[in-house]
């Protein structure tokens, strides 16, 4: 903000900031698959760390070795957190989804046993019936 103190701008954190609901586009999932392929290139050096050889001086290379490997953890968290923010849209209307589809399983589980029992309740006063 041009020409206003530090002091007076608000801070406003990322989980903070609303999400526009709208379409879903090509260009949602394009961003998807890279920030997918970017987490995905991170974990391979994890994976891949594991093969080097210790040397003449283990200690040494181990402490290098887990600091390099606590460097691209803090890095794939990054990434991770940018993934988050780059693709809520998408994020959000899976959840939806899903939340959606476990919400039909409860109710036709209840359906489900709400029949079972009327069932039973009307074999019971048929063999009421009958004696």
């Amino acid at each position: 903000m041009y020409g206003t103190p530090q002091r007076y701008i608000r801070n406003v954190s990322d989980e903070e900031t609303e999400i526009e609901d709208r379409p879903v586009l090509l260009q949602d999932f394009s961003q998807l698959i890279k920030d997918i392929s970017l987490i995905n290139k991170k974990c391979e050096i994890l994976t891949g760390g594991c093969d080097l050889t210790i040397g003449e001086y283990p200690f040494i290379s181990i402490k290098l070795l887990l600091e390099g490997h606590i460097e691209i953890i803090d890095e794939i968290e990054e990434a991770i957190k940018l993934f988050k923010k780059n693709n809520t849209l998408l994020i959000n209307k899976i959840k939806e989804g899903k939340r959606r589809e476990e919400r039909e399983k409860r109710i036709d589980e209840a359906e489900k046993k709400k029949k079972k029992k009327l069932n039973q309740r009307e074999e019971k006063l048929d063999l009421s019936n009958l004696i």
